[in-house]
């Protein structure tokens, strides 16, 4: 009887007002990364033109992880980004695909672009025709261990202009896995874009910094 009295005494004991602590943002995310003034000029640069970038890797590489944080970094820069991931119900491994466009303007039109001007791609073996996809005119960045002309070479390009990194080895020597490549090709495509004229009004302490708040320390250290 006596515990009773003594757990009804306690449930009639008003119990005391937590306060919640409310952690302060990151002063990385209060202000803009790109000011207001460079994000207008962007958007002046680029105008109406509709400009895709497309992914090419196989599913579990980070093709579609690497694109959402591209779509971010695009909207720093003033820019109206659209991205979304193609592909099935394949299993780990099946080639896919992932598509970011960006514009100066609001992009109305959803779905897979008719015209390609960037080509990103992760997984060379997967996608060995890669090119025959792409504009004229487009900028590769793939994930090879052949120079930009060797690569010309091998695949018979033409046109465009091509970056190329080995991926694979800097993911390895950054994450620990020649797995993840989707990173290493991701700050190789952010440094591509000034190829439109874009300006991006930030240092590389800074822009890394950025990444680390998106991404963990090892991934950004990679981009």
């Amino acid at each position: 009887i006596k515990g009773r009295e003594e757990l009804q005494k306690l449930q009639e004991e008003p119990k005391p007002k937590t306060k919640l602590e409310v952690k302060p943002e990151s002063p990385a995310l209060e202000a803009p990364l790109v000011e207001p003034a460079k994000q207008s000029l962007n958007r002046r640069r680029i105008g109406n033109e509709i400009i895709c970038a497309v992914w090419y890797s196989r599913g579990g590489k980070g093709a579609v992880s690497a694109n959402s944080v591209l779509n971010k970094f695009l909207a720093a820069l003033g820019l109206y980004p659209q991205g979304f991931p193609k592909f099935g119900p394949e299993r780990q491994g099946a080639p896919i695909e992932a598509f970011a466009s960006f514009s100066g303007a609001e992009i109305l039109p959803v779905g897979e672009p008719e015209t390609k001007e960037m080509g990103l791609v992760l997984d060379l073996a997967a996608w060995p025709e890669f090119y025959q996809n792409l504009g004229e005119e487009a900028v590769m960045v793939v994930n090879t261990a052949l120079s930009p002309e060797e690569l010309r070479k091998v695949k018979g390009i033409k046109g465009g202009k091509n970056y190329t990194v080995d991926a694979n080895s800097l993911a390895e020597k950054y994450v620990g896995s020649r797995d993840y490549p989707n990173m290493v090709i991701l700050g190789a495509v952010i440094r591509s874009l000034k190829y439109y004229g874009l300006d991006f009004a930030i240092d590389e302490p800074t822009a890394r910094e950025q990444l680390r708040i998106w991404l963990s320390e090892s991934l950004a250290s990679a981009a």
